[in-house]
């Protein structure tokens, strides 16, 4: 059995076909993108909708009643386009990072689901919603201490001007 929202894991694909299906169903992701915290995502129909699809493609049920789950659900709402580039790496590109090492590392403190979810809506429209969304997904499903250390070393820390 494979891990879920790793590559070739059905879960993947489920996730990007419901994603590519919010292009017609635009209800779902404003109800989605309006939510403020996880417990109002999982409150709504959207939600429910994606996760009775993740279930199908093999995602346990224990594991769809996950607030990561819903993050993730969530978070796919406010992404626009897809990137290739990790999350680190899209957040820092550029002369000016449109993260700031502050935001990152207010990120990587996050103390539960919630702030994090919270904290990553706010830098997607950052990058103009255009994300790796198989990659945010990982991350978020499996966040903790070997995802922020990548995470530290994959974003371009902007270098020290000096006098």
């Amino acid at each position: 059995m494979n891990k879920p929202f790793t590559k070739g894991d059905p879960t993947m694909g489920a996730l990007l076909a419901w994603w590519r299906g919010l292009e017609q169903n635009r209800g779902d992701r404003a109800q989605l993108r309006r939510c403020g915290d996880l417990l109002q995502v999982m409150q709504t129909e959207a939600f429910h909708h994606a996760r009775r699809r993740l279930v199908g493609a093999g995602l346990s049920e224990h594991d769809s009643r996950s607030p990561r789950l819903a993050s993730i659900i969530a978070l796919a709402a406010h992404v626009k386009g897809l990137s290739d580039q990790s999350l680190p790496d899209a957040f820092s590109a550029g002369d000016k990072p449109s993260v700031s090492p502050l935001r990152l590392r207010q990120i990587l403190d996050a103390t539960d689901e919630d702030e994090l979810f919270i904290r990553l809506r706010r830098v997607v429209p950052l990058v103009d919603g255009h994300v790796n969304l198989p990659a945010l997904a990982a991350n978020v499903w499996y966040w903790g201490d070997v995802v922020r250390k990548r995470w530290v070393y994959d974003y371009q820390w902007p270098a020290k001007k000096s006098a």
